[in-house]
């Protein structure tokens, strides 16, 4: 891409968006409208998002319902949502964290939640530390509890970095108990 404008190529959005140079890279033909468009580019959707955007309302029926204590009922809802907007980071995190670590033992689906957090984390560069911490419950889920240790360590690495004390702390307390073998489940809301 090119541009005068540096905050549009450092942008967030195109961070997210763009990989690494891949090797043999010095190899590529120079680009040329000849053999090439931007235009399928510029007509997909925008870059994933932490921000609910168009299905905030649908989020907030998911978020009432698991504080209502449906947590089926937000399972659902999570799902739902995630069909309109499979990209929606909020959304894959809150369907994994309840998918991982609802007591409710006929609701929990370790590998369902592992593949929701994995995606959550891969949009937003494992660089959000409640994020990466769901996938580290996700896995404790799934039974791989080296991988929740190793994840979970890295969710504190991230809370310390962003200066966040509260999920530090969370994310220790979860790691003890992934060293020992057992997974996390989360307390349901009170009526």
């Amino acid at each position: 891409l090119l541009s005068r404008d540096a905050a549009i190529l450092e942008s967030p959005a195109l961070r997210v968006a763009s990989r690494p140079e891949q090797p043999g890279a010095e190899r590529v033909p120079l680009w040329t409208d000849d053999f090439t468009s931007v235009f399928h580019i510029l007509k997909t959707a925008p870059p994933p998002s932490l921000e609910p955007g168009a299905a905030g309302a649908e989020l907030e029926l998911a978020t009432r319902l698991t504080q209502q204590g449906d947590i089926g009922g937000a399972i659902a809802a999570y799902r739902q949502v995630l069909r309109t907007y499979p990209e929606l980071v909020a959304g894959l995190n809150n369907l994994a964290w309840l998918l991982a670590t609802t007591p409710e033992s006929s609701l929990r689906n370790g590998p369902e939640a592992v593949a929701h957090a994995e995606k959550a984390c891969r949009l937003t560069r494992y660089c959000v530390a409640r994020l990466v911490g769901t996938l580290a419950a996700a896995y404790a889920e799934a039974g791989r509890f080296p991988e929740a240790v190793t994840t979970a360590e890295r969710a504190i690495a991230r809370a310390s970095a962003s200066g966040n004390q509260d999920l530090q702390e969370k994310n220790r307390e979860l790691l003890e108990l992934y060293r020992k073998g057992q997974p996390y489940r989360d307390a349901l809301p009170g009526p």
